[in-house]
């Protein structure tokens, strides 16, 4: 499992994705409402494929934020 920081400053909608190298949409790792505050979001990785992936998160009207993720088997 992988865990997503995330801090939002005030009440937000958190639509948080996977992505492979291709730019394809794995999955939605979250697609809703959060409170304002610290927040962890889990990636389960375990159907994956070894490679490298891309989770891309946004909050409110924010500019998207994209961190890599690698899984080894």
């Amino acid at each position: 499992m992988t865990r997503v920081p995330i801090t939002l400053r005030g009440d937000d909608r958190v639509l948080a994705e996977l992505y492979n190298l291709r730019g394809a949409r794995v999955r939605i790792i979250w697609d809703g409402e959060l409170p304002a505050g610290n927040h962890e979001l889990i990636v389960n990785d375990t159907d994956l494929a070894t490679g490298v992936y891309f989770i891309r998160v946004v909050a409110g009207i924010g500019a998207p934020q994209t961190a890599k993720m690698v899984v080894m088997k």
